[in-house]
């Protein structure tokens, strides 16, 4: 077992019969199509990047996830694999997002967004100022900056960040809906009233 305060890399080398390093070997002999841990995130990334490979030219790999927003889900990365991230590899998350939007989600031409503090393509640090100018001239429908609060509006299908701004928006949104559901809860059970107005919602 590979314990999630292991350095990854340094675990994948003294731990070579744990079952992320025997799942990913699977997956590379041809014996498996996908790997689904429950363990180390840094671990699985590591042995992704190790034994699997890059594809392409892409520098870095990214975590991504499904947001929910009022117009179907987002794609969201990266949410923790890189937490300093140059605006090249802003770029690559994009060009990853836009692939997987069109052949996974189905989706037709997906609208990209840049992660941003405000819409206008001056606005951020130098990483997204130079990720901006990238992906304008990219072959990708990049419909530009993109606020926190247009995640959950649907404001774009695949929304790029650095993986230290993605974890925190994963984990706010997670810890939202935890404190969502316990103030519902609580109001449940005040009533009899508040309880039938909780099974009708």
């Amino acid at each position: 077992v590979i314990a999630r305060d292991e350095p990854p890399a340094m675990a994948l080398r003294r731990k070579r019969e744990a079952s992320i390093v025997i799942a990913t070997h699977l997956v590379k002999a041809g014996r498996a199509a996908a790997v689904v841990s429950a363990g180390n995130t840094g671990a699985q990334m590591a042995a992704g990047l190790l034994i699997l490979g890059r594809s392409g030219k892409i520098k870095r790999p990214a975590i991504a996830t499904m947001m929910p927003s009022n117009k179907g889900p987002v794609l969201l990365l990266d949410v923790g694999a890189n937490v300093d991230c140059r605006p090249e590899n802003l770029y690559e998350y994009a060009l990853m997002g836009d692939l997987y939007a069109t052949r996974v989600m189905g989706i037709n031409n997906p609208r990209i967004g840049l992660l941003n503090i405000g819409t206008e393509a001056c606005k951020g640090n130098e990483a997204t100022q130079a990720a901006y100018n990238l992906l304008q001239s990219a072959p990708l429908n990049f419909i530009g900056n993109i606020e926190g609060r247009d995640i959950l509006k649907g404001e774009a299908d695949v929304i790029v960040c650095d993986g230290f701004v993605g974890n925190i928006i994963l984990k706010f949104g997670e810890g939202m809906a935890q404190t969502l559901f316990a103030m519902l809860g609580q109001q449940v059970k005040y009533s009899i009233r508040n309880r039938l107005g909780a099974i009708l919602l």
